[in-house]
């Protein structure tokens, strides 16, 4: 007769109960937050990347109009921004975007206010 050889369950048992404790984990809130950290880093990545304008004194402008309407809710709070400085950090900002879920799918929508910028969703 053949030897089936020798079964250590143990590894078996501990693999249980991590997924028992999968069952009792708040699955959607963690990919809320998932995606609110994702949403965070890549918009650190497009703010530096946001190129900022550089013009004459006469002029009267100030540059960084674009960068700072990443994470501000209106064309005019951005320009005050960069003149005056302050405003949100990225992660305070992206904490307070609403995370939609449709189907298995959870979306924050980032969007510029500056009339002149490009819309990006994720």
């Amino acid at each position: 007769m053949a030897k089936w050889g020798n079964c250590d369950f143990k590894q078996l048992v501990k693999m249980q109960k991590k997924m028992q404790y999968l069952n009792t984990v708040d699955l959607d809130l963690f990919c809320k937050e998932c995606a609110k950290a994702l949403a965070a880093r890549l918009l650190s990545l497009v703010i530096h990347d946001t190129p900022t304008g550089k013009y004459k004194a006469s002029t009267g402008k100030v540059g960084g109009t674009l960068k700072k309407g990443w994470t501000t809710n209106s064309g005019r709070e951005a320009e005050l921004t960069a003149v005056f400085g302050g405003g949100s950090s990225v992660s305070s900002y992206v904490n307070s975007l609403p995370i939609t879920k449709s189907g298995s799918n959870y979306k924050i929508e980032i969007i510029n206010p500056i009339h002149y910028a490009l819309m990006w969703g994720i």
